[in-house]
């Protein structure tokens, strides 16, 4: 991630958890959606095809399109840090 991606990152977190604030992120970048989400819902074809927390996601994605997001993140995509 950029500088500015990761500044405006940590913003919009602070702001979310400061006034207690829901976000609603669409998102096709699973390395980004780590970042901002609790609770992460893919969709495929308009229909959800998997949710759950995102560590479990990246840990063990149960859907096909889930395992093609996953495999479209850079090569350092899901560390241990992050689980």
């Amino acid at each position: 991630m950029t500088a500015t991606r990761i500044t405006g990152t940590q913003a919009s977190l602070e702001v979310k958890r400061d006034l207690g604030l829901a976000y609603r992120f669409i998102s096709h970048d699973l390395s980004m959606v780590r970042y901002i989400a609790d609770c992460v819902h893919v969709m495929h074809g308009g229909k959800i095809v998997e949710r759950g927390d995102h560590r479990e996601i990246s840990r063990a994605p149960r859907h096909a399109h889930t395992r093609a997001l996953l495999d479209a993140v850079p090569v350092n995509r899901f560390d241990a840090q992050a689980a």
